[in-house]
C-alpha cells in the first residue's frame, strides 16, 4: 500500500504498557509496505466525550462543537485510506479511551437515511470513506490467571464450550506476573549455586555432576 495513509486510533489506557509492542508491530507493518502512518495516543489528548447535542449535525455541520483534539482527529480520518482502531478488549467492547471519539464519529455522517445493503444508514458525508480496521486484544483469562482462577472457572466465566479454546487461544502473562516469577527463578537458581559452592561440588545450578570420567583409547 505505498503512498497510503494509515491513521491509527490507539485506545490503550494508562496500565496497558504491555500492549505497546502489538501497536508497535503494527506500525511497523504498515511503514514496510510504504504508507504514511500517524497514530494518535487518545489517552495523552484533550478529548471530551460527545455531548449528545447534534450540534456537529444542525449548527455546524460536519464540525463538533468541542473544540479539542477530537477535530483533529476527525479531519485525519476522513483524509485516510485506512484508519486503525487498536483497543484492549473491555467489558466486551472499546475502551473508555477509544470509545470518547467512536462516538464523535457522528459529525463524519449526515442525519439523513438510506439504504445500503438492504439496511438503513447514515450516509458518510464525505466522498472518501476510510477502510475500517478494528484490531482489540483480549486480556481477561490473563487477569483471571493473575487472580487464581483455576482453568475450569475461566472456562465457564468465558462462557466456552471447550477448555482447549480457553487455554490454546485466550490469554497471555501480565508483564508484572512475569517479572515476579524470572526473578523467582533467578533467587532460586543463586541459592542453589551458593550451597554447590558451600559444599564443594562442581555443578550447575546446584546439581552435581558425578558421571565418571571416561577413558578414550585411540
Amino acid at each position: 500500500m505505498p503512498g497510503k495513509n494509515v491513521v491509527i486510533l490507539d485506545g490503550t489506557g494508562a496500565g496497558d504498557n504491555d500492549l505497546l509492542p502489538i501497536l508497535n508491530q503494527l506500525s511497523r507493518a504498515f511503514n514496510a509496505a510504504d504508507a504514511k502512518v500517524v497514530t494518535f495516543p487518545l489517552r495523552d489528548m484533550k478529548l471530551a466525550h460527545c455531548l449528545g447535542c447534534f450540534g456537529c449535525w444542525v449548527k455546524t455541520p460536519g464540525l463538533c462543537v468541542e473544540a479539542d483534539a477530537g477535530r483533529d482527529i476527525a479531519k485525519a480520518i476522513v483524509r485516510s485510506d485506512v484508519t486503525v482502531l487498536f483497543t484492549p478488549v473491555t467489558f466486551g467492547g472499546y475502551s473508555p479511551e477509544l470509545k470518547k471519539m467512536v462516538d464523535r464519529f457522528i459529525q463524519l455522517i449526515t442525519p439523513f437515511f438510506e439504504m445500503d445493503h438492504g439496511e438503513v444508514h447514515h450516509p458518510s458525508r464525505y466522498r472518501q470513506r476510510p477502510r475500517l480496521m478494528i484490531l482489540g486484544v483480549q486480556r481477561y483469562r490473563t487477569l483471571l490467571d493473575a487472580a487464581g482462577a483455576p482453568v475450569g472457572v475461566q472456562q465457564k466465566l468465558m462462557r466456552h464450550a471447550q477448555v482447549s479454546t480457553t487455554m490454546n487461544l485466550y490469554g497471555n502473562a501480565l508483564m508484572n506476573e512475569k517479572r515476579k516469577v524470572n526473578t523467582n527463578v533467578v533467587r532460586m537458581v543463586l541459592k542453589r549455586q551458593g550451597e554447590s559452592d558451600n559444599n564443594g561440588a562442581a555443578g550447575f545450578c546446584g546439581v552435581e555432576q558425578t558421571a565418571a570420567p571416561v577413558a578414550i583409547s585411540s
